[in-house]
Parts: C-alpha cells; structure tokens; sequence
C-alpha cells in the first residue's frame, strides 16, 4: 500500500472519529501516525477540526504530533480552536499543544478562538479596553491610554480590535463619538496602526466597517489619522471554512497554493451600498437618488479604482451594473481602466461591453467620451458595435457610431456589423443606421 493510501486511510478513520480503525492502521504501519498529505494536513489536524477527541487520544498514543505545523503553519490546536472544539482544546492543552506557535499568516491560536472562554483557556490577555469601550466609559479608556496599558489592536473572540468596535457602535452616517474621537486622538498609542489594517471575523478592517455603513465622517477621520502604508486600497477579507489558510488548490505549475482570500476595498464597499440601495429603490418602484459623497472622499484620499475584487471586479462594473452615472463620472476622471472585465460580463469584455449588453446608453456616452477604446474586440472577437446590432439595440448602436465606431470592423465570427444585422429579421432600421454611417 503507497504512503498516499495510508494517509487516506488516516484521514477518514481522524474525521469518522474511529478509534478502532485508527488502531489497526496504526498497528499495520506505525509511522501513520505521523504522515500528512499533500499539504501537510496530519490525522490529528483532521480529528482537532471535526472534534474526534478519541481517535485524537489514538493518534498521539501511536506517536503523532502534537505540534505538527501543516503547510499553511496551522497545528492541530489552531484547527482545533478555529472550529471551536473546545474539548479537543482541552486535551490538546493537556498533551502538550504550544499556544505559543504562530501560523504562516501571523495568526495567533487565541486570535482564532469564537468565544471568551475559549481565549481565557489559551492564555490571551485580559482585554480591559475592550470591557470600556463596550460600556461607553471614556475615562476609563483615555486613562488606559495614558497609563500605555492597552495594545489598539487586541482583538476579542471576534477579531474586533477597539477601532473595531468603536467604528461598530456608530449608527449609519454618523460622526465620530467620544469614544472614537479618543482613539484617533491617540493615533500614537500602541497597536493603533495595527489596528487599522487588522480584520475582524468577518473579514474587515475599521475602514471597511465605516465604508459599509456610508460613514463618511468616520472614513476621513480614520484616513486622516496616522494609518499604515496602503490603508485605503487594503482589501476585505473572505473568512469563511475554505478561506480560513487552510485550503488550497493546484496552480497552473501543479503546485497546491492557498486560496485567494482577497475581498474589496472600502471603495468597493462604498458602491456596493449605492449598488444595493439602487436595486432596493428600483425593486419598490421608488426613484434612485444617489449619494456619491463617500465615493469622491475615498477617491480623493488616493483609492485605486483599478483594484478588483473576488469576482474580478473594479469598482467601475458595479458602477455599470446598475447605471450608477455620477459614480461612472467620478471613477472614469479617477482614471479607471476602461479595458478591464471580469466575471460576470466576461473577462474578455471591457467596460463598454458591459454598458452595451445593459443597453445603458448614458453609460456609453461616458465611456467613450473619457476614451473607451469604442471598437475594442471582447469575448470571441465582438466589438461593442457588433454586439449593439446582435441584439438590435439601436440607441446603443447611435451612441457608439457618434463616438466613431468603425462599421467595418468584423466579430470574431468575420461578420461586420451590416451583415450581422442583415442576417437577422426585423432588423430594417439597424441596417438604414449602419448603412448610412
């Protein structure tokens, strides 16, 4: 039997929790106990996520590991505490699990436990700045900040440093409170820069929290104060069970890598509120106003509006996606890239294919008045033009020939776009447009 096989072996018997399994693999090839698979994920890794605290105790009876690091720098304790298994824990602790070890991505063990008492049983320090700011006590706070006692960016069982909180506590669009008003006034204590670039159990930075209530107020006072290289183009993370460092994939070499756990960017964040707001509007027959404020502040504080998201998105396509037109204005004088696609309109679409299969004609109209590349060949070849005319979308088609598009240019099929319109029926004011361009 190969190496690999004994390891599924180990793996099954660790996440069925069977012990008498465990023992006779363990018996017929005593090294199991030690082996892991392609990214070093060893049975007791496996029986600390699922909780088998039984054939936990088999394994390290039969010489496994208690401090084995997988390839991401996860032992057995971190699984073990990020899947809140607080028994396991417990056993772990008692055969000798350092809570001391660090994972590759810098993540302490108490840093991943989900609960109070799960951080007390690994040791984390005591959060005292956490207790005042939960309770609204400015004094206590400004006292521990004076006296140096606090670390800004301690974090609570749910990754919630004090800007976290602080930033939490405040209702949709409101200012700075005392309490935050505090915090940034000591923009030197330490931990404070941390801080801000630290993510919560939910995958965001303070930053990110202002920006997805459209707390403007609170986004340039945290922008404004002392905040580490590249806050504001910093990413949201993805957290949930397969983005926890944990998991991974094969890359084009072969090679298992992490998975991507990058997620938006407060601008991001910023137009997907006004994205949402538009869709819920619309959804009620309401008209769509629009607040672009939070988006021309975090512009003018340096936002990229080139960097994308999971989906491969810019800021731009949401933008787009639900005809947000002054956003569209203000990303495109922001230099945004206008040859850029992504998943949902194809990666091989710009930003004018977006607007043309939306048949939003104003958004055209921006496009190429801020130098759309009007006959830029998308998916399979097709210029926005051909496109226009596939679907007789001929307010579409005017917009793009008034911005020059060339009429001769061929899709990736050969056609040009008259002979594309002449293939189809019911196209008789299509062909008289194109015909007389």
């Amino acid at each position: 039997m190969s190496k690999a096989e004994i390891v599924n072996y180990v793996l099954r018997a660790a996440k069925d929790n069977d012990a008498e399994m465990m023992k006779a693999i363990l018996q017929a090839e005593p090294a199991a106990a030690k082996m892991g698979n392609a990214i070093q994920q060893t049975g007791l890794h496996v029986a600390a996520i699922w909780g088998c605290v039984d054939v936990a105790r088999v394994l390290l009876a039969g010489g496994a590991l208690v401090n084995a690091q997988n390839q991401f720098g996860a032992t057995p304790l971190a699984s073990a505490v990020q899947s809140d298994r607080l028994e396991m824990v417990k056993m772990l602790l008692e055969s000798g699990a350092d809570t001391s070890i660090v994972a590759a991505n810098g993540a302490k063990v108490f840093e991943c436990a989900k609960s109070d008492a799960m951080r007390i049983l690994l040791g984390a320090p005591a959060l005292k700045g956490h207790a005042a700011v939960n309770a609204g006590d400015a004094d206590a706070l400004e006292a521990l900040l004076k006296e140096g006692a606090l670390d800004v960016s301690d974090q609570d069982s749910e990754g919630q440093t004090l800007l976290h909180l602080a930033v939490g506590h405040l209702a949709v669009g409101e200012a700075p409170d005392p309490i935050l008003s505090l915090l940034l006034k000591y923009d030197s204590a330490k931990g404070f820069a941390a801080a801000q670039r630290m993510h919560n159990n939910a995958g965001l930075m303070p930053l990110h929290l202002a920006a997805g209530a459209a707390n403007s107020k609170v986004c340039d006072a945290l922008l404004r104060a002392k905040t580490p290289d590249g806050l504001i183009n910093a990413c949201s993370l993805k957290k949930d069970g397969m983005h926890n460092g944990q998991w991974g994939k094969k890359n084009e070499a072969g090679k298992i890598v992490r998975l991507s756990r990058a997620g938006s960017t407060a601008l991001h964040l910023a137009v997907t509120l006004l994205r949402d707001e538009a869709e819920a509007a619309e959804d009620m027959g309401e008209e769509v106003t629009v607040d672009a404020s939070l988006v021309r502040l975090l512009l003018s504080h340096g936002a990229d509006p080139n960097t994308v998201d999971e989906e491969a998105q810019t800021p731009l396509h949401i933008a787009i996606s639900v005809s947000l037109h002054e956003v569209v204005q203000l990303l495109c004088e922001a230099k945004a890239d206008l040859g850029l696609g992504c998943k949902a309109f194809g990666k091989n679409n710009t930003a004018l294919h977006q607007a043309v299969i939306l048949r939003d004609v104003k958004t055209i109209q921006l496009l190429t008045a801020h130098g759309a590349d009007v006959d830029a060949p998308g998916r399979d070849g097709w210029t926005p033009l051909c496109m226009a005319v596939r679907s007789n979308a001929i307010d579409s088609a005017k917009a793009l020939l008034n911005a020059k598009a060339d009429v001769h240019a061929a899709a990736g099929n050969g056609k040009t776009p008259l002979e594309i319109a002449n293939l189809n029926s019911g196209r008789t004011a299509m062909i008289e447009l194109l015909q007389a361009s």
